[in-house]
């Protein structure tokens, strides 16, 4: 009883469309072409009919009054979900010159970890350390960019808390499956006509009179994320939230930023100070340029460093199997680390294209990239030397495997512009 709602008002292509458990996203741009998203990748879908903008636009109209919301000229931005959790969202006239836009988030299957990992999505060892840490109740943050797969991942982990504690899951909107009896689910709504907003800070806020065992957010946005901190160093541990960042790191001054907003009297350093001792990890996914969502980073941190003005974090070991290597038509990046503008990059770039299925025969280079100070260092391949370097950053397994294959394939050295030509061809940004 979801989209049976809405799909009497579409023409019958577009219910289809809505229909079809293949689309993760659907996007309907006024009257100029309609997308989806199928397996990560997104294409033009071509209608027989074409819809008049009218209809569209009263269909639209509607939708929203079934869900209890308003769109008009006055309201032309509309965020809301159907009962499911499937996202809708539109930008309406006078906004959307072209006719209404409407994209709709679907969320056809939900994943377990397992079969994450099984998928290539989730390193084994990786979900391990962090269904450990979710048991030893640590606070955690799972960061990434739009369509990442942060809610997958979330309902995912959420599956390995312990069923007897009671959660107060927070959302805007409400989209994660809940397995848990003692389960309280609350949303955020903003202000329509004969209703005041409720906003994410006010819930968290009402979340800790109602004896929770760990507060979950769905995303954090704006200013919550100064009452999401308080509850975290309050006694409030197993708290997880999912928010929008380029890394690990980024997550972490994007917290104490949205955290800063909401009280801007407040000393930064003091903020990012609190941010440290709140958060005790962060799991950040990404979503490659063909559609492919794997964990990308996982950092544990112990804390802010006022002398050095950064947050104490350490890296754990982020790698794939080296047969999943093959996947990848160009490098993989196994790990990445920012603040305060300084990035640093550990990349295995694939110097030549001829992979087989259980010997890598293809030349390999370790890079070692420091924006910071603006420097790289190339190591050759040999068997023991790269095993060596590889031991450091990546699984014992990993580091054996490629020294093994390495002694079957020739040494390459090569210098810093010969690399960084060769990387820059490869669509890799080395810095000069």
């Amino acid at each position: 009883m979801s989209f049976e709602l809405i799909l009497p008002f579409f023409p019958e292509e577009l219910r289809a469309l809505l229909q079809d458990d293949s689309i993760s996203d659907l996007m309907i741009n006024g009257t100029t072409g309609v997308f989806a998203d199928r397996g990560g990748v997104v294409g033009h879908i071509a209608l027989s009919a074409p819809y008049a903008n009218d209809r569209l636009q009263a269909a639209i109209e509607r939708v929203a009054r079934i869900l209890g919301q308003d769109l008009t000229g006055q309201n032309p931005i509309l965020n809301t979900r159907l009962p499911d959790g499937s996202r809708v969202a539109v930008v309406g006239a006078p906004s959307s010159i072209n006719g209404p836009t409407l994209t709709v988030r679907k969320f056809n299957r939900w994943y377990t970890s397992d079969q994450l990992v099984e998928a290539g999505s989730f390193p084994q060892s990786v979900r391990d350390d962090v269904v450990e840490l979710i048991r030893k109740r640590k606070n955690g943050i799972i960061s990434g960019g739009t369509g990442s797969g942060k809610s997958t991942l979330m309902k995912a982990l959420l599956d390995h808390v312990p069923m007897d504690e009671r959660l107060v899951v927070i959302e805007q909107p409400a989209e994660l499956k809940i397995a848990h009896p003692n389960a309280v689910r609350w949303e955020a709504v903003a202000a329509i006509p004969g209703q005041v907003a409720v906003t994410p800070s006010q819930l968290v806020a009402a979340a800790l009179r109602h004896r929770p065992d760990r507060i979950i957010m769905g995303e954090i946005r704006d200013e919550s994320g100064y009452d999401l901190l308080q509850a975290m160093n309050t006694g409030h541990g197993g708290t997880m939230a999912t928010l929008h960042a380029d890394s690990a790191v980024d997550a972490l001054d994007r917290l104490a930023d949205m955290a800063l907003s909401a009280r801007t009297n407040l000393d930064q350093t003091f903020v990012r100070s609190q941010t440290g001792r709140a958060v005790d990890f962060v799991l950040h996914c990404e979503r490659d340029h063909k559609g492919r969502r794997r964990v990308r980073e996982l950092i544990t941190v112990s804390g802010y460093s006022h002398a050095e003005q950064r947050f104490l974090t350490e890296d754990k070991d982020v790698s794939f199997d080296p047969k999943e290597m093959r996947h990848f038509d160009h490098g993989y990046a196994v790990t990445s680390h920012s603040s305060q503008g300084l990035t640093s990059q550990r990349v295995l770039v694939n110097m030549d294209t001829d992979v087989h299925s259980d010997l890598i025969n293809a030349r390999f280079a370790y890079v070692s990239v420091s924006r910071a100070s603006h420097d790289a260092q190339v190591f050759t391949n040999d068997a023991s030397n790269l095993a060596e370097r590889l031991s450091a950053d990546m699984s014992k397994t990993s580091a054996l495997d490629f020294g093994k294959h390495a002694a079957q394939v020739p040494s390459i050295a090569t210098t810093q512009p010969q690399l960084s030509k060769q990387v820059n061809g490869l669509g890799l940004a080395l810095s000069q």
